[in-house]
């Protein structure tokens, strides 16, 4: 029998055209089955239409299917064409097939006769499958065999049982817990069972694929054993190496998921067995490569090596660093002693393992800190295995990876290390943090504060260890002596390629004197011969040589601000927006149609806003007075309402910063920048100024909400002094460092800063503060009131009773919005020294050290020719602007001065007819 089959598979060409027809026997089948057999009288291509999940999954399953169809008549082709077919090629064949059945039946998209001829392609597959491995087996197959001992048979035993638990993973759970009470499981196999979680199906489908690449790759050992080829072993230890790649690749996945979901508080009690074909795999795979480094040596591919010396002491100190790195997990990240409940003592200690178990309890720094400590578990366990299994094959690259794996593990400590020392250095300023964590740790609240408590890490102490193993480890010098072996061995096999060159050339100078009318065809095919030898040569000695060129320097990924990537990358959504607001554009229209529109606007919203034309008339007045407005008054006042409704009228950006007492200096406004991790990150109102810069055609407001909360000098100074620049000029600069965004090996710049550290102040920004005037605000200083256009609130606004359907939107861009209150201070002729009683207020107030220069004077002028050019009677209203402006800006800082004549003064004011004024000096507290 076994004669008869080697005769026939030697005379291929009959075999060889049974090989296509089969092949084209199932793509015939496979597209009658899936496209020409109709399901509920539908087809599939009619299917596609359908715009559900179905309709996806149609469209899908005929992509597969065209592909799968042209691909095996390609298969049969090659195969009549005189190259073997591998029998991975039909293999995956079937398991696609298997793949369409599961997808049909389970979106209902095949019926009994498209489920029918697809098995019936399998069966046709499965026999086209077995040709493969005849003709494999018995056909042409590598001429150079070797005797097997039983090492060969144990590899092959070895190989076998990994293949089989590999496929644990399909029934061993990923991980298991609690959703919201319901207890939760996720198995691979589950997805095949039927299910309605896309997720578990996609799983499956992957998983399926993978381990039946796993088991042709064994199987392409196989056929290696059965011809006892030399390359049994290398096909063998690639089988087995596969395998545990897809383990470590299910445990990663596995931890990583649990840890995910871990941080949802929907989810708990999660736990994850991914660590069980790891463990497995690992073992059989150390075993593997220990056995298999005998056949290795057998087939004369490697040099026998002892497992003694260096070897021994750099996995010794492989395993001191790696003890190192796992005792992190259970040594105090941050440990904290203080005195709650009557003065008692208290002492808290969290680990790594405690932010690993319970990361749904972290804030958002600790959760990247934990995630941290479950990348370090993982490396340091898949690298010790890797660095194992390196030693006991006795490879010529286990130095290599064990030095990797050391300065692998000393990098881990040093980052934990500054991750504890920062929390104790800086245990002050993340008091909230640190409390936050104890809290959902431990229930206690409040254990730390200025006051009370010390807070410190032994994480950091670690880094000693690590450095003291360093140090014995430079004395022992285990690398230095594998460095120079290595250079010894390169040196010596470059100098055979030189001796073997010469000897060639001593060649070609012999086949040179012989007769080319005689030896002509010979010395061709000779030197045909010796020419590829020269070739092979030189491709050796660049190999050998690679490892000693330089590398290339790499700049290694990295964001110094996320914050301004995450703004970057939405620039494209930006200019979407704003084309679809130019398609509300407000058109044709004038400063008086802008405050008709606010008035009526806030009136129809959804909120029912009472402002009169005069009130928003003098709010646009401010706007182009000043870049600084100030709304004060009582509390529910719709003073933070009114920016807000103006600008959602007008298609703009309002971003509302909440300003806190705490604040004491810039940084609390503009952002820190992080010297441990190089890290910059912005505040609220620094994003929303880099926003402003990205839109430049959009009108936007940054709200300081409740402003006086701290004293404006202490945050705001900057920005004060930044108004007394021209436009362009008005830069701030953000931290003394250079920020980029490093990727594809390039130092990339973000779009809104100058020079990597300044960002301009975009003239499309106006600033809005608002102050309430009780107890807990801060007096507004003199310097303050002179760069701002300020609002009184008094009183609230009458409820709107008369409203009707919402008003649609209008877009008016800063461009145009710019040019109107331009053509308003060209158009407007007041001039503030023409007005006669200017000058005797001055006199009035002269006595009380109040007074005001050409600044105020500019804002004043300014103020009046916009407000009045709200108004289609403009001329008439003059007096009541300027008597507005006076009043905020002038008069009004009588109210922290000692007034001992207010009768006096009040008549003065009336006699000037500025009764508004008089009105003010009446109500003022005689008491001041």
């Amino acid at each position: 029998m076994k004669e008869k089959l080697e005769k026939n598979y030697k005379n291929s060409i009959f075999l060889r055209i049974i090989g296509l027809s089969l092949n084209i026997i199932s793509a015939i089948l496979v597209l009658i089955g899936v496209l020409a057999i109709a399901y509920n009288d539908t087809l599939l291509v009619e299917k596609i239409n359908f715009n559900d999940g179905q309709g996806i999954v149609a469209f899908a399953v005929l992509i597969i299917t065209v592909i799968l169809g042209i691909c095996q008549i390609c298969f049969g082709i090659k195969n009549v064409c005189g190259k073997k077919c591998f029998l991975i090629e039909s293999i995956m064949s079937i398991a696609i097939q298997i793949v369409l059945i599961s997808l049909g039946i389970s979106f209902d998209i095949f019926g009994f006769g498209n489920v029918f001829l697809l098995i019936i392609t399998i069966i046709v597959m499965i026999v086209y499958c077995i040709h493969t491995v005849l003709e494999s087996i018995y056909g042409a197959k590598i001429k150079k065999e070797i005797n097997y001992n039983r090492n060969y048979v144990i590899t092959l035993i070895m190989n076998i049982i990994s293949i089989l638990a590999l496929s644990s993973i399909f029934f061993i759970p990923l991980y298991t817990g609690y959703y919201n009470s319901k207890e939760v499981t996720f198995i691979i196999i589950d997805g095949l069972m039927g299910t309605n979680n896309i997720i578990q199906y996609i799983s499956f489908i992957i998983t399926f694929l993978v381990y039946i690449a796993s088991v042709c790759v064994f199987l392409h050992t196989l056929k290696y054993y059965y011809w006892h080829s030399i390359n049994f072993s290398k096909a063998s230890k690639e089988s087995a190496y596969i395998n545990f790649a897809v383990a470590i690749v299910y445990f990663i996945v596995g931890n990583t998921v649990v840890f995910y979901l871990g941080t949802n508080n929907n989810y708990n009690n999660l736990e994850t067995y991914s660590w069980i074909p790891f463990v497995i795999l690992s073992s059989i795979t150390l075993l593997h490569s220990f056995i298999n480094s005998k056949n290795e040596f057998n087939e004369g591919k490697s040099e026998k090596r002892t497992l003694f010396g260096n070897n021994i002491i750099i996995l010794v100190f492989v395993t001191l660093f790696t003890a190192v790195t796992i005792a992190s997990l259970f040594t105090s990240l941050i440990h904290v002693e203080s005195k709650i409940y009557n003065n008692s003592n208290i002492s808290v200690t969290i680990t790594g393992i405690d932010l690993l178990m319970n990361p749904s309890k972290t804030g958002s720094g600790f959760t990247v800190l934990a995630f941290v400590f479950l990348v370090i578990v993982i490396c340091a366990i898949v690298m010790f295995i890797i660095t194992l299994t390196a030693t006991f094959t006795r490879s010529k690259e286990q130095k290599r990876i064990a030095l990797a794996t050391i300065i692998m593990n000393f990098a881990f400590i040093f980052i934990v290390g500054l991750f504890g020392k920062y929390y104790e250095i800086t245990s002050i300023i993340n008091i909230e943090q640190i409390n936050e964590l104890i809290d959902k740790m431990y229930g206690y609240k409040d254990v730390l504060s200025t006051d009370i408590g010390t807070v410190d890490s032994g994480c950091f102490y670690l880094i000693f260890i690590d450095v003291f193993f360093a140090i014995v480890l430079f004395f022992f010098k285990p690398f230095t002596k594998a460095e120079k072996d290595l250079a010894d061995e390169i040196n010596l096999k470059n100098d055979e390629p030189i001796k073997i060159a010469i000897a060639a050339n001593e060649t070609k100078s012999d086949l040179n004197e012989i007769k080319e009318d005689t030896e002509n065809e010979t010395n061709v095919k000779k030197t045909d011969k010796e020419e590829k030898t020269s070739d092979k040569i030189e491709e050796e000695i660049a190999e050998k040589n690679e490892d000693i060129l330089p590398q290339v320097k790499v700049i290694p990924n990295f964001d110094s601000c996320p914050a301004f990537t995450e703004l970057d990358n939405k620039l494209s959504y930006y200019n979407d927006l704003l084309f679809q607001r130019k398609n509300k554009l407000f058109e044709n229209t004038s400063l008086p149609d802008i405050v008709q529109f606010v008035v009526d606007y806030a009136r129809e919203s959804r909120l029912h806003l009472s402002y009169t034309p005069q009130t928003i008339a003098k709010f646009v007045a401010g706007l182009g007075a000043t870049k600084l407005s100030i709304l004060q008054g009582m509390s529910g006042t719709g003073k933070t309402s009114l920016p807000k409704i103006f600008l959602e009228a007008l298609m703009g950006n309002c971003e509302i910063v909440e300003v806190e007492s705490s604040w004491k200096d810039k940084n609390e406004l503009i952002g820190y920048y992080n010297e441990f991790s190089k890290v910059f990150t912005p505040k609220k109102f620094t994003r929303m100024l880099y926003k402003a810069s990205l839109n430049p055609d959009v009108i936007t407001f940054i709200v300081l909400d409740e402003m006086n909360l701290s004293r404006i000098e202490y945050y705001f100074s900057d920005f004060l002094s930044l108004m007394e620049n021209e436009p362009e000029k008005r830069e701030i600069q953000l931290c003394n460092v250079t920020l980029t965004n490093d990727y594809d090996n390039e130092k990339h710049q973000y779009l809104s800063l100058i020079d990597g550290h300044t960002l301009h102040i975009p003239q499309n920004v106006w600033f809005i503060g608002t102050a309430n005037r009780d107890e807990s605000t801060f007096e507004i200083s003199d310097k303050v009131y002179d760069r701002a256009a300020t609002m009184n609130f008094n009183q609230r606004a009458p409820k709107v009773r008369n409203y009707s359907n919402p008003i649609e939107s209008k877009y008016l861009s800063y461009d145009k919005f710019e040019k109107l209150l331009e053509k308003a201070l060209k158009e407007q002729t007041f001039d503030l020294e023409s007005v006669s009683y200017v000058n005797d207020v001055e006199a009035l107030l002269r006595p009380y050290n109040i007074s005001f220069g050409n600044r105020i004077m500019n804002q004043i002028e300014a103020y009046v020719k916009i407000y009045i050019s709200c108004f289609t009677n403009s001329k008439e209203l003059i007096d009541e602007a300027l008597e507005d402006i006076l009043l905020s800006k002038v008069v009004s800082k009588l109210e922290f001065k000692a007034v001992e004549d207010k009768e006096s003064l009040i008549s003065s004011f009336e006699k000037l007819k500025l009764f508004k004024c008089a009105e003010f000096v009446s109500k003022l507290n005689e008491d001041l």
